[in-house]
């Protein structure tokens, strides 16, 4: 025999002895049964500011889209999948794991517990990063500080407006059409959200300017209606449009993608809030809140927690 099958022979043997023992299926197991424990404990814990409540809050919103126990169902599932999982490596590796626990139970035992604290170990970790020194840097290392691109349009109320016309305070800016049955209503809806956990101070200083993706349909008027029974009302709102040219300008220098789809009219849209502070910086861009939810109020508060002069 060879030098190297020889050399192939003794790294295999241990390898294939790992995977076709106990070892394999001992360290599968306790690691998906883990994780589902620790998928009920998030499902289930009360948000909080730090800790493992904010680090439940965030799992639960990136795994399930779900901010509360309203995640039940998607986590039973998930849970479900992962004792399946067990069990089909139990039904597959029973022979070794059977000896195992009738001769070496103390061996297996002590695998399985290094394996349960390495994920503990991992959770901890997670849980590190959820803390708000954390969030912070996150949120000032995406910070920017150039001028807001020209927004000169007519509001639902036929009134032209200017965006300068805010300087001094804070203005969120997107991009929605009133047919859309998808994104559209989560982008209103999000900024509503982030409006009612604000102070009436906070919202008095606050702009949120929607700017129509279909001019030649969101009239001021359809957009008058929409404001009625959207709740998006002047002065915190204003639903912006014009003439089409004037509103795909606008689109084009706030960097808006959009397609339309020639035969369904949808619109395929970029899902964003540009954020303006008070000296009409564009100073944030984020996507679409449901990961980044508490990011969009928290960006907000951040910007009207400033005065015009300040510098980021």
């Amino acid at each position: 025999m060879s030098t190297t099958t020889e050399t192939q022979h003794s790294f295999l043997g241990p390898v294939a002895a790992w995977f076709g023992g106990w070892h394999f299926p001992t360290v599968a197991i306790t690691f998906v049964l883990s994780f589902a424990l620790l998928t009920l404990l998030v499902t289930f814990a009360p948000a909080s500011p730090t800790g493992f409540g904010a680090f439940a809050e965030t799992f639960r919103v990136w795994c399930f889209g779900a901010e509360d126990n309203a995640s039940l169902v998607p986590a039973f599932f998930m849970c479900s999948e992962l004792v399946v999982f067990a069990l089909i490596v139990w039904f597959i590796w029973s022979s070794p794991l059977r000896r195992a626990l009738r001769n070496q139970r103390r061996r297996i035992v002590g695998t399985a517990a290094i394996s349960f604290v390495a994920v503990i170990a991992a959770m901890v970790a997670l849980v590190g990063l959820s803390t708000p020194d954390v969030r912070a840097f996150t949120l000032s290392g995406i910070r920017t500080a150039v001028p807001a691109p020209k927004l000169a349009l007519v509001d639902q109320d036929k009134e032209p407006f200017n965006i300068i016309d805010f300087r001094g305070k804070v203005v969120a800016v997107t991009a929605v059409y009133s047919t859309c049955g998808n994104t559209c209503p989560m982008l209103l809806g999000a900024a509503r959200k982030a409006i009612a956990s604000l102070t009436d101070a906070e919202r008095a200083d606050l702009r949120i300017i929607a700017i129509t993706l279909d001019p030649a349909h969101d009239t001021p008027d359809n957009l008058a209606t929409i404001a009625f029974h959207q709740g998006a009302e002047k002065p915190l709102w204003r639903l912006a449009s014009g003439a089409t040219a004037a509103v795909e300008a606008t689109l084009d220098r706030w960097n808006v993608s959009r397609t339309r789809d020639p035969e369904t009219g949808q619109i395929d849209h970029s899902n964003a809030f540009m954020l303006i502070d008070r000296a009409g910086r564009l100073s944030f861009r984020l996507g679409l809140p449901d990961a980044e939810g508490d990011r969009f109020a928290e960006a907000l508060r951040l910007l009207l927690a400033e005065s015009p002069g300040v510098v980021p």
